[in-house]
């Protein structure tokens, strides 16, 4: 077998590094070892007016002048600059303090042994010992993950002895209610809610990259001062909390719940495992993204064994659909457009196809993912139009193209291939700006 991309040399009998570029190799190994084992340090936040879109060159270089002044018109945040290809991957790992990868990590391979280089999750464990009444939430328009790890970390917490207070900006979509039968996950109202955030010592915000996605839970909790942890996926996360667990290589943010509890020497109970495989399997597409990986399966895996179904939870968040939600996919697949070539596909979701249909908000789950379909598209976009008049903004790519980038310009964030961006601005200033934004991402 010959060594890659040199066909013609034996892999069995390599030629001996000089003695020069051995010592260079062991110095460079010294000083990964010496990297792994610094602790976490939490990145300071920027002040008012030195963040990052500060130093950007601004909207200038990536739109024309007439699609700036519009775009200012419109009441869009101002973009973070042109697109660079791979730089939101590249800086996050620069600039972010991230807890080792999960192959690595003898608590991703089923350990409850801490080493160097794991010591966020002592303090994780410790922050958890540490306080007792939580306030567990998640971001807005909450996903299967979202819900999945809310309700798995906060039935984990009740086995342990603690209490907890699920609140969220917005309702758990229907599909996603058979994980909390009591209905403890609450919509926040301020004069019911407000009292019981205060009530709490603590607050821990999962599957989310900055606390302006958690809406007014997060706002509460910064109210009452609550220190607070997040768990995380996102690699546009920079590190948000008093204790921030932060993998961007985890397929999913139930994935690292998974690891808490292996971190704290536990198991998951059945009720547990199967919010946590629900958070797996709708973020990794039912194993079907690029994010399913051999750790995402083992994960699973060990899941199952613990009691969850997935036959019983593929039924009843793909198989039990209502009427309204369908005939609203009808109208919104309607609107099926192309750009770039075939390169982009779109849809519109307006406030009359709701009214029309009957169907609320939290039933659109999923149906950006119906146009991964189509051949020959790389970058699918869904625009939604909120009941405040502003747009949600659902991006997807199916191949390189790095949409968290395209978000991360203006205001949202996600994954690479997953992103969202919620906009005040109306439909019709938001969707030419983001098709524009868009094609100049796959000419990159």
């Amino acid at each position: 077998m010959g060594l890659p991309g040199h066909p013609g040399v034996p892999a069995s009998a390599p030629e001996r590094p000089p003695a020069a570029a051995l010592a260079r190799r062991r110095a460079r190994a010294d000083v990964r070892g010496q990297r792994a084992a610094r602790p976490l340090r939490l990145p300071a936040r920027p002040e008012p007016g030195r963040g990052r879109a500060d130093q950007s060159p601004g909207l200038a270089r990536s739109l024309p002048c007439a699609s700036q002044t519009a775009l200012v018109g419109a009441g869009l945040p101002a973009p973070r600059g042109p697109h660079r290809p791979g730089r939101s991957g590249r800086r996050a790992r620069a600039d972010r303090a991230r807890v080792p990868c999960r192959t690595c990590s003898p608590v991703a391979q089923g350990s409850a042994e801490m080493t160097a280089g794991a010591s966020t999750w002592h303090r994780l464990i410790a922050f958890l010992s540490g306080h007792h009444r939580f306030q567990v939430t998640t971001h807005v328009h909450p996903d299967g993950d979202a819900v999945g790890a809310q309700v798995g970390l906060a039935l984990f917490l009740v086995e342990l002895g603690k209490s907890t207070l699920l609140v969220n900006e917005d309702p758990v979509p229907r599909i996603y209610r058979f994980l909390d039968p009591e209905g403890r996950v609450r919509t926040y109202e301020p004069g019911r809610d407000d009292p019981d955030v205060a009530a709490c010592d603590a607050a821990i915000i999962v599957d989310v990259a900055s606390l302006e996605r958690v809406g007014r839970p997060g706002a509460a909790a910064r109210r009452h001062n609550l220190p607070f942890a997040c768990i995380d996926h996102h690699v546009t996360n920079d590190g948000i909390g008093d204790v921030s667990v932060v993998r961007p290589d985890a397929a999913s943010t139930a994935s690292l719940v998974l690891d808490l509890i292996r971190a704290m020497g536990r198991k998951p109970s059945p009720r547990v495992a199967e919010a946590l495989y629900v958070g797996l399997a709708t973020d990794t597409g039912w194993f079907r993204f690029a994010n399913a990986t051999p750790e995402a399966f083992r994960d699973a895996a060990e899941l199952v064994a613990s009691g969850a179904q997935p036959p019983r939870i593929y039924e009843l968040v793909y198989e039990n659909l209502s009427w309204p939600r369908t005939r609203l996919l009808a109208r919104a697949l309607a609107t099926l457009a192309s750009d770039a070539g075939g390169r982009i596909a779109y849809l519109t979701i307006t406030r009359a196809m709701f009214a029309e249909t009957g169907a609320t908000d939290d039933e659109v789950e999923g149906f950006v993912d119906k146009l991964r379909e189509l051949g020959g598209v790389e970058v699918i976009i869904m625009f939604r139009e909120t009941p405040q008049g502003g747009t949600k903004v659902s991006l997807r790519a199916k191949h390189d193209a790095d949409v968290a980038s395209l978000a991360e310009r203006f205001g949202g964030g996600g994954h690479r291939r997953a992103a969202g961006i919620d906009l005040k601005a109306p439909l019709e200033a938001v969707v030419p700006l983001m098709l524009a934004a868009a094609r100049e991402l796959l000419n990159a």
